[in-house]
């Protein structure tokens, strides 16, 4: 199982999508738990998908960035924070709604 984190187009048909891992989200959960990271614990329940919006973008943005420090063990989630930054900003540039859709 995973969670894919996604860009639609208006009409619903894929740009792009990543792909996290469930360890990698479980990793994700226990750190943004210890702090103030409001956008990311809309990902609290696995099971549900999440919409975020064009103007909350750079604010997802910038808690991504901030956790992405918090994972220099953990080589799986390392690698996949900096394309999750990349498709927010591509998302942001395409004027896109970004998706988080559970498997």
């Amino acid at each position: 199982m995973s969670l894919d984190i996604t860009i639609l187009d208006e009409k619903e048909n894929l740009i792009e999508s990543i792909e996290i891992p469930y360890s990698s989200y479980i990793h994700i959960m226990e750190v943004i738990g210890k702090g103030q990271f409001p956008l990311l614990k809309r990902l609290s329940d696995y099971y549900r998908d999440v919409e975020y919006k064009v103007e909350e973008l750079e604010s997802l943005h910038s808690e991504v960035k901030i956790i992405h420090a918090y994972f220099s063990d953990d080589k799986t989630t390392t690698n996949i924070l900096p394309n999750i930054l990349e498709l927010i900003g591509k998302a942001k540039r395409l004027g896109s709604k970004l998706f988080v859709l559970a498997d």
